[in-house]
């Protein structure tokens, strides 16, 4: 449950991004002023989620390992960890390392890094392995299904609790602040 809210908030977070960085131009001064104190803090806000994801991970993998009994999960946590499609495990929490990068005010204002660390957090891990492990068995393009709306209705939620905690955040911070 919580890392599904901590992936939903880096994902938010990765579209918030790609909306602003390219509809800012549009706004007014005074619309942009605005929109820039909220980005403030939502770059603040998403490199403690990242880590925050990092430590859950972390113990994740530790709970997975001292709970192992048999000689078949030692094999799969094995092959997991260093088999075939290795570099998918280890993937997710690189990806997240990139949310780190938003520490850095100087990395903040360069557009193209925060488009590139948009599209990191964007990725799905999950749907990165379906593809990876799907798509090296079955190359038939009929076989692809992937319902549209329920992913759709997914990327609302995942903006959703996004905004929900960003805006939560930045209330607080600013309240703080007075």
């Amino acid at each position: 449950m919580t890392e599904t809210i901590l992936k939903s908030i880096l994902f938010g977070f990765g579209v918030y991004s790609i909306i602003v960085l390219l509809i800012k131009s549009m706004f007014s001064e005074s619309i942009k002023i605005k929109i820039e104190k909220f980005d403030n803090s939502a770059c603040t806000f998403i490199p403690v989620i990242g880590l925050v994801y990092l430590l859950n991970w972390l113990g994740i993998l530790f709970f997975q390992f001292s709970n192992i009994e048999y000689s078949t999960e030692i094999y799969q946590m094995k092959s997991r960890l260093f088999g075939l499609y290795w570099f998918v495990y280890w993937l997710q929490p690189s990806l997240f390392l990139s949310s780190q990068l938003l520490w850095f005010k100087k990395l903040r204002k360069v557009k193209l890094i925060r488009i590139i660390i948009a599209l990191t957090l964007i990725g799905s891990i999950e749907s990165i392995v379906i593809y990876f492990a799907s798509l090296h068995r079955d190359y038939l393009p009929s076989s692809w299904t992937v319902s549209l709306s329920s992913r759709i209705y997914g990327w609302i939620l995942n903006i959703g609790i996004f905004g929900f905690a960003s805006i939560l955040f930045h209330f607080m911070r600013t309240r703080l602040k007075k």
